[in-house]
Protein backbone atom coordinates (compact mmCIF):
# COMPACT_ATOMS: atom_id res chain seq x y z
CA UNK A 1 0.00 0.00 0.00
CA UNK A 2 3.12 2.37 0.90
CA UNK A 3 4.69 1.67 -2.33
CA UNK A 4 1.51 2.36 -4.00
CA UNK A 5 0.58 6.00 -2.39
CA UNK A 6 4.67 6.54 -3.42
CA UNK A 7 4.21 5.75 -7.45
CA UNK A 8 1.09 7.73 -7.15
CA UNK A 9 2.69 10.82 -5.57
CA UNK A 10 5.85 10.49 -8.04
CA UNK A 11 3.07 10.43 -11.01
CA UNK A 12 1.81 13.60 -9.26
CA UNK A 13 5.13 15.37 -8.94
CA UNK A 14 5.66 14.08 -12.34
CA UNK A 15 2.91 15.78 -14.41
CA UNK A 16 3.80 18.95 -12.00
CA UNK A 17 7.40 19.12 -13.38
CA UNK A 18 6.33 18.67 -16.96
CA UNK A 19 3.91 21.30 -16.66
CA UNK A 20 6.04 23.80 -15.01
CA UNK A 21 8.46 22.68 -18.17
CA UNK A 22 5.91 23.14 -20.65
CA UNK A 23 5.59 27.06 -19.74
CA UNK A 24 7.46 29.77 -21.51
CA UNK A 25 7.00 33.83 -20.75
CA UNK A 26 7.69 36.95 -22.68
CA UNK A 27 7.62 40.38 -20.71
CA UNK A 28 7.40 43.79 -22.81
CA UNK A 29 8.59 47.00 -20.70
CA UNK A 30 8.33 50.53 -21.51
CA UNK A 31 5.96 54.22 -20.14
CA UNK A 32 2.46 53.77 -20.40
CA UNK A 33 1.37 56.95 -22.99
CA UNK A 34 -2.76 56.48 -22.34
CA UNK A 35 -3.32 53.25 -24.85
CA UNK A 36 -4.12 49.65 -24.43
CA UNK A 37 -1.31 46.28 -25.54
CA UNK A 38 -3.20 44.19 -28.06
CA UNK A 39 -1.62 40.79 -27.96
CA UNK A 40 -2.23 37.68 -30.43
CA UNK A 41 -3.20 34.61 -28.93
CA UNK A 42 -2.89 31.89 -31.18
CA UNK A 43 -3.92 28.09 -30.60
CA UNK A 44 -1.44 25.40 -29.54
CA UNK A 45 -1.28 21.89 -30.54
CA UNK A 46 -4.34 21.06 -28.51
CA UNK A 47 -6.42 23.22 -30.40
CA UNK A 48 -6.38 25.58 -27.09
CA UNK A 49 -5.14 29.28 -26.72
CA UNK A 50 -1.75 29.85 -26.37
CA UNK A 51 -1.50 32.57 -23.57
CA UNK A 52 -2.95 31.09 -20.07
CA UNK A 53 -2.19 34.06 -18.02
CA UNK A 54 -0.45 37.68 -17.63
CA UNK A 55 0.89 40.28 -15.26
CA UNK A 56 0.75 43.53 -15.36
CA UNK A 57 3.21 45.65 -12.87
CA UNK A 58 2.93 42.39 -10.80
CA UNK A 59 -1.03 42.20 -10.69
CA UNK A 60 -2.05 38.55 -12.24
CA UNK A 61 -5.07 38.30 -14.95
CA UNK A 62 -6.57 35.15 -16.31
CA UNK A 63 -6.41 35.50 -20.04
CA UNK A 64 -9.61 35.52 -21.91
CA UNK A 65 -10.30 32.37 -24.53
CA UNK A 66 -9.64 34.77 -27.70
CA UNK A 67 -7.48 34.79 -30.26
CA UNK A 68 -6.80 38.91 -29.58
CA UNK A 69 -6.29 39.74 -25.86
CA UNK A 70 -6.81 43.57 -25.33
CA UNK A 71 -4.59 44.30 -22.22
CA UNK A 72 -6.13 47.21 -20.17
CA UNK A 73 -3.95 49.67 -19.07
CA UNK A 74 -6.36 52.33 -18.46
CA UNK A 75 -5.88 52.21 -14.71
CA UNK A 76 -2.56 53.44 -14.82
CA UNK A 77 -1.15 57.15 -14.59
CA UNK A 78 0.50 58.41 -17.85
CA UNK A 79 4.38 58.58 -17.56
CA UNK A 80 3.96 55.33 -15.32
CA UNK A 81 6.92 52.61 -16.10
CA UNK A 82 4.93 49.00 -17.17
CA UNK A 83 6.23 45.96 -16.98
CA UNK A 84 3.60 42.72 -18.24
CA UNK A 85 4.44 39.85 -18.39
CA UNK A 86 3.00 36.81 -20.78
CA UNK A 87 2.75 33.44 -19.49
CA UNK A 88 1.82 31.11 -22.78
CA UNK A 89 2.80 27.43 -23.39
CA UNK A 90 5.71 26.65 -24.93
CA UNK A 91 4.38 24.99 -28.63
CA UNK A 92 3.00 28.19 -28.98
CA UNK A 93 3.78 31.77 -29.46
CA UNK A 94 2.06 35.17 -29.02
CA UNK A 95 2.93 38.42 -30.63
CA UNK A 96 2.47 42.37 -29.71
CA UNK A 97 0.32 44.10 -31.86
CA UNK A 98 1.00 47.36 -31.61
CA UNK A 99 4.97 47.37 -30.44
CA UNK A 100 4.78 50.95 -30.63
CA UNK A 101 2.23 51.96 -27.91
CA UNK A 102 4.63 51.88 -25.11
CA UNK A 103 7.30 54.29 -25.46
CA UNK A 104 10.98 52.67 -24.51
CA UNK A 105 12.01 53.90 -20.91
CA UNK A 106 15.31 55.53 -21.65
CA UNK A 107 17.50 58.45 -19.62
CA UNK A 108 16.53 61.59 -20.79
CA UNK A 109 19.68 63.08 -22.92
CA UNK A 110 20.23 66.22 -24.81
CA UNK A 111 20.89 66.43 -28.67
CA UNK A 112 21.87 68.64 -31.21
CA UNK A 113 22.60 71.44 -28.71
CA UNK A 114 23.57 75.17 -30.33
CA UNK A 115 23.65 78.35 -30.98
CA UNK A 116 22.77 80.49 -34.36
CA UNK A 117 21.46 83.81 -34.93
CA UNK A 118 20.59 84.67 -31.16
CA UNK A 119 18.73 81.07 -30.76
CA UNK A 120 19.83 78.72 -28.61
CA UNK A 121 18.32 75.44 -30.01
CA UNK A 122 18.30 71.38 -28.63
CA UNK A 123 16.63 68.77 -29.20
CA UNK A 124 14.87 66.60 -25.36
CA UNK A 125 15.43 63.11 -26.13
CA UNK A 126 13.03 60.83 -23.81
CA UNK A 127 11.35 63.73 -22.24
CA UNK A 128 8.71 63.75 -19.47
CA UNK A 129 5.54 65.81 -19.76
CA UNK A 130 5.85 67.63 -16.56
CA UNK A 131 9.53 67.87 -16.58
CA UNK A 132 10.79 71.58 -16.50
CA UNK A 133 13.93 73.59 -18.95
CA UNK A 134 15.88 76.13 -17.46
CA UNK A 135 17.78 78.28 -20.01
CA UNK A 136 20.95 79.24 -18.08
CA UNK A 137 24.04 82.03 -18.94
CA UNK A 138 27.04 82.75 -17.66
CA UNK A 139 27.14 85.94 -15.95
CA UNK A 140 29.84 87.80 -12.69
CA UNK A 141 31.37 84.10 -12.74
CA UNK A 142 27.90 82.42 -11.67
CA UNK A 143 25.14 80.51 -14.10
CA UNK A 144 22.49 82.13 -13.53
CA UNK A 145 18.39 81.42 -15.20
CA UNK A 146 17.05 83.71 -17.67
CA UNK A 147 14.32 81.48 -18.76
CA UNK A 148 11.82 78.80 -17.56
CA UNK A 149 9.94 76.51 -20.38
CA UNK A 150 7.75 73.69 -19.87
CA UNK A 151 8.73 70.36 -21.06
CA UNK A 152 6.57 68.89 -24.17
CA UNK A 153 7.43 65.35 -23.25
CA UNK A 154 7.70 63.63 -26.26
CA UNK A 155 10.71 61.39 -27.45
CA UNK A 156 12.64 63.93 -29.61
CA UNK A 157 11.31 67.46 -29.09
CA UNK A 158 13.20 70.26 -30.52
CA UNK A 159 13.26 73.73 -28.87
CA UNK A 160 14.15 77.13 -29.98
CA UNK A 161 14.62 80.41 -27.85
CA UNK A 162 16.27 83.47 -28.37
CA UNK A 163 18.94 84.81 -25.65
CA UNK A 164 20.66 88.44 -25.51
CA UNK A 165 24.02 88.53 -25.83
CA UNK A 166 26.93 90.96 -24.09
CA UNK A 167 29.79 92.10 -25.65
CA UNK A 168 32.66 89.28 -25.72
CA UNK A 169 32.29 85.54 -24.70
CA UNK A 170 28.73 84.35 -24.08
CA UNK A 171 28.31 81.05 -22.34
CA UNK A 172 24.87 79.07 -22.45
CA UNK A 173 23.60 75.82 -21.00
CA UNK A 174 19.85 74.27 -20.53
CA UNK A 175 19.20 72.53 -17.13
CA UNK A 176 16.24 69.70 -17.42
CA UNK A 177 14.16 68.76 -14.26
CA UNK A 178 12.45 65.75 -14.43
CA UNK A 179 9.30 65.10 -12.76
CA UNK A 180 11.27 63.35 -10.02
CA UNK A 181 13.19 66.06 -9.17
CA UNK A 182 16.42 64.41 -11.09
CA UNK A 183 18.52 66.92 -12.87
CA UNK A 184 20.64 66.73 -16.49
CA UNK A 185 22.78 69.58 -18.01
CA UNK A 186 23.22 69.95 -21.68
CA UNK A 187 26.67 70.57 -22.50
CA UNK A 188 28.37 74.37 -22.74
CA UNK A 189 27.55 76.30 -25.94
CA UNK A 190 30.26 79.41 -26.06
CA UNK A 191 29.29 82.39 -28.38
CA UNK A 192 31.98 84.93 -29.07
CA UNK A 193 30.15 88.34 -29.81
CA UNK A 194 32.19 90.67 -31.75
CA UNK A 195 30.86 94.03 -31.05
CA UNK A 196 32.59 97.48 -29.59
CA UNK A 197 32.60 97.38 -25.88
CA UNK A 198 29.88 99.13 -23.94
CA UNK A 199 30.24 101.90 -21.32
CA UNK A 200 28.37 104.65 -19.91
CA UNK A 201 28.55 108.10 -18.67
CA UNK A 202 26.90 110.06 -15.80
CA UNK A 203 25.20 113.28 -16.12
CA UNK A 204 25.13 114.62 -12.15
CA UNK A 205 22.90 117.82 -13.32
CA UNK A 206 20.28 115.45 -14.86
CA UNK A 207 20.26 112.56 -13.09
CA UNK A 208 20.52 109.83 -15.39
CA UNK A 209 23.18 108.31 -17.05
CA UNK A 210 23.79 107.12 -20.62
CA UNK A 211 24.86 103.70 -22.24
CA UNK A 212 27.32 104.05 -25.45
CA UNK A 213 24.62 101.43 -27.04
CA UNK A 214 20.95 100.17 -25.94
CA UNK A 215 21.59 97.00 -23.61
CA UNK A 216 19.92 95.51 -20.57
CA UNK A 217 20.65 96.68 -17.15
CA UNK A 218 20.71 96.73 -13.19
CA UNK A 219 21.30 99.38 -10.55
CA UNK A 220 22.27 97.81 -7.01
CA UNK A 221 22.35 99.68 -3.71
CA UNK A 222 25.58 98.81 -1.47
CA UNK A 223 24.02 95.89 0.15
CA UNK A 224 23.48 94.42 -4.11
CA UNK A 225 19.71 94.93 -3.48
CA UNK A 226 18.31 95.78 -7.14
CA UNK A 227 16.40 99.08 -7.09
CA UNK A 228 16.02 99.67 -10.81
CA UNK A 229 16.71 97.56 -13.88
CA UNK A 230 15.37 97.85 -17.16
CA UNK A 231 16.70 97.64 -21.35
CA UNK A 232 18.16 100.93 -22.90
CA UNK A 233 20.16 103.79 -23.91
CA UNK A 234 19.11 106.31 -21.03
CA UNK A 235 18.33 105.77 -17.30
CA UNK A 236 16.50 108.50 -15.59
CA UNK A 237 18.08 107.75 -11.76
CA UNK A 238 16.73 111.08 -10.00
CA UNK A 239 14.29 108.97 -7.90
CA UNK A 240 17.32 107.06 -6.02
CA UNK A 241 18.76 108.59 -2.70
CA UNK A 242 22.21 109.74 -2.65
CA UNK A 243 24.94 107.20 -2.13
CA UNK A 244 27.25 104.37 -3.80
CA UNK A 245 25.83 102.23 -6.02
CA UNK A 246 26.62 99.44 -8.51
CA UNK A 247 25.46 99.19 -12.04
CA UNK A 248 24.99 95.58 -13.75
CA UNK A 249 25.55 95.88 -17.43
CA UNK A 250 27.10 93.76 -20.62
CA UNK A 251 28.44 91.71 -18.16
CA UNK A 252 30.09 93.95 -16.50
CA UNK A 253 30.25 95.39 -12.74
CA UNK A 254 31.42 99.11 -12.01
CA UNK A 255 30.34 101.77 -9.08
CA UNK A 256 28.34 104.67 -9.31
CA UNK A 257 28.27 107.81 -6.84
CA UNK A 258 25.13 109.66 -6.48
CA UNK A 259 25.80 112.77 -4.82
Amino acid sequence: MQNFTKLILALICGLFIVNIASAAEFVIKGIYNGKNLYIHNPHNEDEDFCITEFYVNGVRFTAPKSSAIDVDLSHLLAETNVTIKVIHTEVCEPKLMNMNVLRKNQEFHFSAVEFSKNQLSWIGKGEQKHGVYFLETFKHDSWATVKVINAKGGLNSPYAEELSLHTGINKFRVRYVNSHGKIFFSNEVVYFANRAKISFLINDTENNLTFSAQTKYEIQNENRQVVMKGEGETVDYSQLVAGNYYVVYDNKIEKMSIK
